[in-house]
């Protein structure tokens, strides 16, 4: 029998799967539109930022460096190899500059630590990945038209000033204290740690395992550690790690949008891509789909007992076969043939 669906991630699945169809690229979507779409994010985020009370400048300057960046990588570098850890470099003095102009406080300075150490293991890890790997499939084809890339380096921008709703909203409107920290700071730093480590962990056994692969050219699927509970663990990392933030900032509502964007951008951009990827490419295999049906998309949770086992996501050689477009019927007819026709020169 087949593993049985994880029933608690069927929406989500569902959800992301019906984000593939409707994922906007340079194939399905004229420049014009991606022009729109870039030109409307600055005013929006102004907008936001200015409704809520917090600088516009937060919502601005991440926007503008990107700009410049998009010309930097596609008329000079003709590259997007640096475009994740461009997200990174432009958040970490941003958030300095955030703390340095902020009300202070111990509850300010908490958030900056907890950020800023989010951001430079994340930032660290990004650089030394792209450094050894070379390049990374998913911006690659944002070279391929530029009002695309435009669009794809602006929307990093805005991502930034919204991930960082928390940290702005602690620095310069939550209420300036020296007091004591909390129980709710402490239980943030425990969320916190503990989705930093799963992000970290995950990150690092995904790494061990792609070591001696070019990026986008695996021939399996990951299905060790963590990523045996969840076909994301570094995802959902990344998502309790800024609900961590986020509890800790004291829960004003407002600081929500930290976790909550950070769920939203991760689901319906790199969760999405890569299992649209991995679809495209593994989706024909019963050892796939049985992994699929057996495994959550983003929280970890028990494995089925009549789910795949085995190693890497292992597979058998008549899988191995039809990965790369072969059929072993075929190989086992041309044997056959070779055969005969040796026989045929003997006689």
């Amino acid at each position: 029998m087949g593993a049985k669906r994880y029933k608690g991630n069927g929406w989500l699945d569902r959800l992301q799967k019906d984000a593939q169809k409707d994922e906007l690229d340079h194939t399905n979507t004229s420049p014009s539109f991606f022009i729109l779409l870039t030109l409307c994010q600055p005013p929006f985020c102004a907008g936001i930022a200015k409704l809520c009370g917090i600088p516009i400048a937060f919502a601005v300057l991440p926007i503008l460096s990107h700009m410049v960046m998009f010309f930097v990588s596609h008329y000079w570098l003709k590259s997007c190899k640096y475009f994740d850890i461009t997200g990174e470099t432009t958040f970490f003095p941003l958030i300095l500059y955030s703390h340095m102009s902020g009300c202070g406080g111990t509850k300010s300075l908490l958030v900056t630590a907890l950020s800023l150490t989010w951001c430079t293991r994340l930032g660290l890890f990004l650089g030394w990945r792209i450094m050894v790997r070379g390049s990374d499939w998913r911006f690659d084809k944002l070279m391929k038209e530029p009002a695309y890339n435009c669009f794809g380096w602006v929307s990093q921008g805005t991502w930034i000033f919204l991930q960082g709703f928390a940290v702005w909203h602690t620095h310069h409107i939550a209420p300036a204290s020296d007091a004591p920290l909390d129980w709710c700071s402490y239980l943030g730093i425990a969320v916190w740690a503990a989705g930093l480590t799963t992000e970290h962990v995950a990150d690092m056994q995904k790494t061990a395992w792609n070591a001696n692969t070019k990026s986008g050219r695996q021939t399996s699927w990951m299905r060790e550690g963590l990523w045996k509970y969840s076909r994301h663990p570094n995802f959902f990392g990344e998502n309790v790690n800024w609900l961590g933030i986020f509890i800790a900032s004291g829960c004003h509502p407002v600081a929500f949008v930290s976790p909550l964007w950070s769920w939203f951008f991760l689901v319906f951009t790199s969760l999405m891509l890569l299992e649209k990827r991995l679809d495209k490419k593994f989706g024909n295999l019963k050892e796939y789909e049985d992994y699929k049906e057996a495994t959550s998309v983003l929280v970890p949770w028990l494995v089925s007992a009549s789910a795949p086992q085995g190693r890497r996501g292992s597979v058998s050689s008549s899988t191995k076969n039809n990965i790369k477009g072969k059929s072993p019927t075929r190989r086992r007819t041309s044997s056959r043939s070779r055969s005969r026709s040796s026989s045929r020169k003997k006689n």
